[in-house]
Order: C-alpha cells, then sequence, then structure tokens
C-alpha cells in the first residue's frame, strides 16, 4: 500500500509544472488589452462598443470566440510595438539621405540586419503567427460563431492593422533597396578605380622596362661600335 501511495504521489502534478503556453514571449514583450463587459438579457445578440463587451449569457462558446478575436488583437499590438521599435531606429535615415546624400557609417552588414529585421517581422504577422488565420472551429464546428467572431475582428480592426504593417515594411524595404544599389554602385566604383590604378601601374613598369632595356642595348652598341 505505501507503495502504491509513492505512485501516486509520483504520479500527482504541480500546479506550476502544468505548461499552458508554447513559445511564450518574454515578460517584457508582453501586451495587455482592457475591456469592460456586462451582463444584459436585454440584448439580442452579444455585442462591443466602446471597449464596452454586453453579453446576453454566460455562454462559454461565445467568450472564447470574442476571447480568441481579442487574443489576436492583443498578439499583433506587439508585432505593432516591434515595428515602432524598428522604425524609430531608422526613420531619420531618408531625411539625413535627403539633407548630405549619403549615410556615413552605414555598411552593407547594417543595412542586411535592418533588412532582416523588417522581412522577419513581416513574416511573422503574414505566415509564422496565427494573426490572419481563422479557427477551423468557427467555420466548420461552430459555424454560428463565425459572424460574431469576424464582428470582433472588424471592430478590432485587425485586417486594416496587418494592412498598415505591411505597407510600412515595404516603404522601407523600397528604400533599403535603393541605399543597397548605392552602396553596390560605390563599392564597384571603388574596385574600378583600384583596377585602373592597377593597370595604369603595370603599363608604367612595361614603360619603364622597356626603357632601360633600351638604355642597356644602346651602351652596348655604343661600345662595340
Amino acid at each position: 500500500d505505501n507503495d502504491n501511495d509513492n505512485d501516486n504521489e509520483d504520479d500527482i502534478i504541480e500546479p506550476d509544472q502544468l505548461t499552458l503556453a508554447i513559445k511564450p514571449v518574454p515578460e517584457h514583450d508582453i501586451e495587455t488589452e482592457e475591456f469592460h463587459f456586462e451582463y444584459n438579457k436585454d440584448v439580442l445578440t452579444p455585442r462591443i462598443y466602446n471597449d464596452m463587451i454586453t453579453l446576453k449569457s454566460g455562454d462559454h462558446s461565445i467568450k472564447l470566440t470574442m476571447s480568441h478575436a481579442i487574443a489576436q488583437s492583443t498578439k499583433l499590438s506587439l508585432f505593432e510595438s516591434k515595428m515602432s521599435n524598428i522604425l524609430n531606429s531608422i526613420s531619420r535615415l531618408p531625411k539625413v539621405l535627403a539633407l548630405t546624400g549619403e549615410l556615413q557609417n552605414y555598411t552593407t552588414k547594417r543595412l542586411l540586419t535592418k533588412t532582416g529585421k523588417l522581412f522577419q517581422l513581416r513574416s511573422e504577422v503574414n505566415l509564422s503567427s496565427n494573426v490572419l488565420d481563422t479557427p477551423e472551429y468557427f467555420w466548420s464546428m461552430e459555424p454560428g460563431l463565425h459572424p460574431l467572431y469576424t464582428a470582433i475582428r472588424d471592430y478590432l480592426e485587425i485586417e486594416q492593422r496587418v494592412e498598415v504593417i505591411n505597407d510600412r515594411c515595404k516603404v522601407f524595404l523600397d528604400f533599403f533597396d535603393i541605399i543597397s544599389d548605392s552602396l553596390a554602385e560605390k563599392k564597384m566604383t571603388k574596385i574600378t578605380k583600384v583596377l585602373i590604378i592597377a593597370i595604369g601601374l603595370s603599363v608604367t613598369v612595361s614603360l619603364l622596362e622597356i626603357f632601360f632595356r633600351y638604355l642597356i642595348i644602346s651602351k652596348l652598341t655604343s661600345y662595340i661600335i
């Protein structure tokens, strides 16, 4: 009996050992959205207006539907925060380029780093995350909840916000393409100059060699005569 009791104790999982999140974001990246809610039996359907959620009952399916849309919006807020941080670091570059015609101390490596961050963010929003996905539950198992889910997403302007992120990424990626072409052209110009100098030195050395040979031959000829 004691052995069985010990086995049962080993099988008990403490609450802090349960893993409910997959790839959780760091604590400093956690975003929150606050809404008020109330129950009102007089409303025909659940609704959200001015950040006030009105529920007719405590139906868990309805709560799940609204919570999932809000969770997608909150996750999108994280991407928007990342976008703001990236744009703050590069927003002055177009102005500097317009005023000076060049970006000092901006190497190809730094350019690729910034471009990679924008591509990564764009990929996370459009491919890796589920911000744009509609769970199968809402259109196959419970199709009656799909209109509510769509209405909450429309209220939170998820599609429009994703479009804004993509547009901002595209603008700066186009800008970085211009800078990349400019850096490549400068690099090619330097290479061309080096080649011209190398060819010039080669020609000079050849001419000097011919000149010295001519002098040597002329002296030898004079001695013979």
